[in-house]
C-alpha cells in the first residue's frame, strides 16, 4: 500500500466566511433537532405510545394486588401534557415550553415503565394511597373529616370545565374538590328565577354529585339589573372589588337576604355543595353617600360630642356633618386598588385614617356575617369562608405586586379576627412561588435571599390557625407556579410543588384549591395572555 498523500494546508479563512459557515452549522443542526427523534411532534408521539404501555402495565400491577393510584396519577400527567402540547406544536411561541414538558414526560415515563416492569417481577411494590369519599365532610378539630378518619381536600381554580369533560382524571390527580358556582336571581314580580340553575350549575352539581366530588361555591349576589336600573343610590362603580353596588344599602340586603334564604337550600339538596365562598379577593372602601353618612353614625356613636372628636383628631371640628371623606379617598374610584396617598404628618390625618379603617372593619365583618349566617339559616351544613388576599397583613406594603401599594390591606375593610369568629373555616389566598430566579431579599419574603417565597404563606397559616385553633385553615386559591412563566422547567416545578406543599401543611393547610386549571378539554390555554403559562 502506497504512502497516503499528505494533506493540503487549510486557506485562512475570512470572518466572513467563518459567519457563513457558522449559519450552514447552524441551519443543519435545527433541520436535524426539527427531524431527529428529540423534536416536539416526535417527543408527543411517542410518548403518547408508551402512555398506553404504562397503562397495560398497571393494570398487570392491579391485577397482581397493587395499589396503582400512585403510579397512574404520573400516567394521567403524562397524558395531560402529551394533550397540551399537541396544542402548543401548533402555536410557536409555546412551542419551546411544550418542548421541555415532554422532556420532562419522556423521562417520567421511563422511570414509571421500569418500576412498573419491577413490580410485574416482584421485585418492588407501590404504596397503598387511602381513599375516602370527598362528599359528606365535616369540619371540626382543625380539620376536615370524613367519618372518624382526617382527610385533605385538594383542586384547582378553573377545574369545572375539565370536571365536565372528564371527572376521572382528577380523581386519578387525586383532586377531591372541584370549584363552582353559588348565584341566581329575582324577578320583577318578586319570582325566583331558577331558570340558569337548572340548565347550567344544577346540572354541573348533579354531575359533581355522581362523580363523588365535593364543591367549593363562589357566591355571586348582585343586585339584577332591573332593581339597579330603578333604585336611586344603589350603583356605585368600584364600591369594592367585584361589587358596583352599595351592598349596605337597604335594597341590596333585602334583595341578597330573599334570594340567600332561597338559594341555600336548593343547593345543598346536591351532596357534592360543601362550601360557599362569600366573596372573591373581597376588598372594600366605597365610597358612597350612604357609606359616609353611616361612618358619621358610627363616630357619633364613639365620640358623643364634636368636642370630644376635635380631642381625638386633634383638630378643631364644629360638627360630624364636616366629616365628608375618608383621607385615601381618591377623588375619582374606578376600581378597589386605586387609594390617594395618606399624608400623616398633616393634623388629624393620623386619628381619622385609624377611625375610618376601625369603622370599615367592622361594616365589612358585619356584612360577611350577615351572608353566612342566612346561609346557615337555610343550609346549615354548608361551609362559609372568604377567599382573603392574605400577604400584606403581615409583611407591610411598600413591595411592588404587580402595582405599587401606598397603604397597608387594613384599609380595605378585613377583620381576620372577626371573620375567623363568624365563619366556618379560616379562608385565604396566598402564595408560595419559586423564587429561584430572582433570589432578592425584600419585605415580602424575609431579609435574606431564600428559593422559596415562604415567608407570607407561613405567617398567614400560623395567624389564622391562632385565631382559631378548631377551624381548619382552606387556602382557595393556593398560588405555587407563577401564571405567565412558560420558559419554567417541569422537573423543577415538581421539586418546588412538593417543597411547598409539605411547607403549607406544616403550617396547618387543611386543604385548597390550587390557582389554577388553565386548559380546555382542546389543549387551548384558557383566559387571557397572562395564563399562558
Amino acid at each position: 500500500m502506497g504512502t497516503p498523500p499528505l494533506p493540503t494546508p487549510p486557506k485562512r479563512l475570512s470572518v466572513r466566511a467563518i459567519y457563513l459557515l457558522l449559519l450552514v452549522v447552524a441551519a443543519t443542526t435545527h433541520a436535524a433537532s426539527a427531524t431527529g427523534p428529540d423534536t416536539l411532534e416526535a417527543l408527543i408521539t411517542r410518548s403518547e405510545t408508551r402512555c398506553r404501555q404504562l397503562a397495560g402495565k398497571l393494570q398487570g400491577c392491579r391485577a397482581a394486588g397493587q395499589d396503582i393510584a400512585l403510579p397512574d396519577a404520573d400516567l394521567a400527567v403524562a397524558q395531560l401534557f402529551c394533550r397540551y402540547s399537541r396544542y402548543d406544536a401548533g402555536q410557536e411561541k409555546l412551542r419551546p415550553a411544550a418542548l421541555r414538558s415532554m422532556r420532562y414526560v419522556d423521562r417520567l415515563l421511563t422511570e414509571q415503565l421500569a418500576r412498573a416492569d419491577r413490580v410485574l417481577a416482584r421485585k418492588a411494590r407501590y404504596p397503598r394511597v387511602p381513599q375516602y369519599p370527598a362528599q359528606g365532610i365535616t369540619w371540626h378539630n382543625s380539620g376536615f373529616w370524613s367519618g372518624r378518619r382526617p382527610v385533605f381536600l385538594t383542586g384547582a381554580n378553573w377545574d369545572a370545565a375539565e370536571a365536565q369533560h372528564d371527572p376521572g382524571i382528577l380523581h386519578r390527580l387525586g383532586f377531591t374538590l372541584t370549584d363552582g358556582m353559588f348565584r341566581g336571581s329575582v324577578r320583577r314580580d318578586g319570582s325566583f328565577d331558577d331558570d340558569p340553575f337548572r340548565m347550567g350549575d344544577g346540572r354541573y352539581l348533579g354531575l359533581m354529585d355522581r362523580a363523588g366530588f365535593a364543591v367549593d361555591c363562589l357566591t355571586d349576589a348582585s343586585p339584577p339589573d332591573w332593581l339597579v336600573r330603578e333604585t336611586p343610590g344603589l350603583a356605585q362603580r368600584g364600591y369594592g372589588n367585584g361589587f358596583g353596588y352599595v351592598f349596605e344599602h337597604p335594597q341590596a340586603r333585602g334583595f341578597q337576604d330573599r334570594l340567600l334564604g332561597h338559594l341555600a337550600p336548593v343547593y345543598a339538596d346536591h351532596p357534592s355543595v360543601f362550601a360557599v365562598d362569600l366573596a372573591n379577593e373581597p376588598a372594600f372602601q366605597g365610597p358612597s353617600d350612604l357609606m359616609l353618612a353611616n361612618w358619621r353614625a358610627w363616630l357619633r356613636r364613639k365620640y358623643g360630642t364634636p368636642q370630644r372628636l376635635s380631642r381625638a383628631w386633634g383638630i378643631p371640628m364644629g360638627s360630624f356633618d364636616e366629616v365628608r371623606r375618608y383621607p385615601s379617598q381618591p377623588e375619582v374610584m374606578n376600581g378597589q386598588w386605586g387609594r390617594a396617598a395618606v399624608d400623616f404628618g398633616k393634623p388629624g390625618v393620623r386619628g381619622m385614617h385609624y377611625d375610618w379603617c376601625a369603622f370599615n372593619n367592622q361594616r365589612i365583618s358585619a356584612y360577611f356575617r350577615s351572608l353566612s349566617d342566612r346561609i346557615h339559616a337555610g343550609a346549615s351544613r354548608l361551609a362559609t369562608h372568604v377567599k382573603m388576599m392574605l400577604g400584606l397583613y403581615f409583611t407591610g406594603s411598600t413591595e411592588s405586586r404587580g402595582w405599587k401599594m401606598g397603604l397597608s390591606y387594613h384599609t380595605f375593610g378585613l377583620d381576620p379576627e372577626a371573620l375567623a369568629r363568624s365563619l366556618s373555616l379560616l379562608g385565604g389566598d396566598v402564595d408560595l412561588v419559586d423564587l429561584s430566579e430572582v433570589p432578592r431579599p425584600n419585605r415580602r419574603f424575609g431579609s435574606s435571599p431564600y428559593v422559596m417565597g415562604w415567608l407570607d404563606a407561613s405567617l398567614a397559616a400560623d395567624f389564622l390557625k391562632s385565631l382559631a385553633p378548631n377551624k381548619p385553615y382552606y387556602d382557595s386559591e393556593l398560588h405555587l407556579i407563577e401564571d405567565s412563566k412558560p420558559e419554567v422547567d417541569p422537573a423543577n416545578s415538581e421539586a418546588h410543588l412538593r417543597a411547598a406543599l409539605w411547607l403549607s401543611h406544616l403550617h396547618g393547610m387543611s386543604g385548597n384549591l390550587l390557582w389554577y386549571w388553565s386548559r380546555d378539554a382542546q389543549g387551548a390555554p384558557m383566559g387571557t395572555d397572562w395564563f399562558a403559562g
